[in-house]
């Protein structure tokens, strides 16, 4: 019975969240205020962690040790709405650590037969 109490309590959760938050078009007001343009600037965060388990070795990474590999970053959603039609961005930008000190990756791509 104990394994069904989760499911039971979210299933009540969601019915009385569709049952509370109905919302008819009497709830919001028209606005036409006569702009053919709309735009928004959202900023957001996607706050990661990786657990896997490969050939038998376990592999765990935390925010903090992903978060460690940058210097600066930030993540952007934008959209730009003329009359109907809409253009929709999403921006994702890191300024990696170079705690190496080395090069950049080369690859002999030559080809031994």
């Amino acid at each position: 019975m104990k394994a069904r109490q989760p499911l039971l309590i979210t299933v009540l959760m969601l019915f009385s969240h569709m049952l509370f938050s109905q919302n008819s078009e009497a709830d919001f007001k028209k606005v036409d205020d006569g702009k053919d343009w709309q735009f928004v600037l959202s900023p957001y965060a996607w706050l990661a962690a990786n657990a896997t388990d490969v050939g038998g070795e376990s592999l765990r990474q935390s925010f903090n040790d992903l978060s460690s590999l940058t210097n600066f970053g930030f993540q952007m959603v934008s959209s730009a709405k003329y009359k109907r039609l809409i253009l929709s961005l999403d921006w994702t930008y890191a300024h990696l650590a170079t705690g190496m000190g080395g090069d950049l990756l080369t690859v002999d791509a030559n080809v031994h037969q």
